[in-house]
């Protein structure tokens, strides 16, 4: 049996740089339910808040995606936002409506 400082060195095995980037994302949202997931950079957020959605029994249209604290446009991919991993997605209740007060309102 040889010994460990005689065995050749082990080589690393090289992955093609063509892979695509994964990126590890949290999604918070009402009654702070935390979820955790990968998602490749070139893949739209939509596919990961469609999982969110159905995971909490959300309806879609009475919540909006927030990602820097700006509405999340569901159509973009992590690597068009620049996200990194444990970056967050904030999914809140949408505030529809308001008023039509031409004056202070109190």
């Amino acid at each position: 049996m040889a010994s460990p400082s005689t065995q050749p060195p082990l080589k690393k095995r090289q992955l093609p740089d063509d892979l695509p980037r994964l990126v590890s994302i949290r999604i918070t949202g009402p009654g702070d339910k935390v979820v955790k997931a990968n998602i490749k950079g070139s893949v739209p957020l939509m596919k990961l808040l469609k999982m969110y959605f159905k995971e909490l029994s959300l309806d879609p249209q009475s919540v909006e995606a927030l990602y820097d604290g700006h509405r999340l446009a569901p159509n973009r991919t992590p690597d068009e936002l620049g996200m990194a991993d444990e970056d967050e997605i904030q999914v809140v209740s949408r505030a529809d409506g308001g008023s039509n007060c031409r004056r202070v309102c109190f």
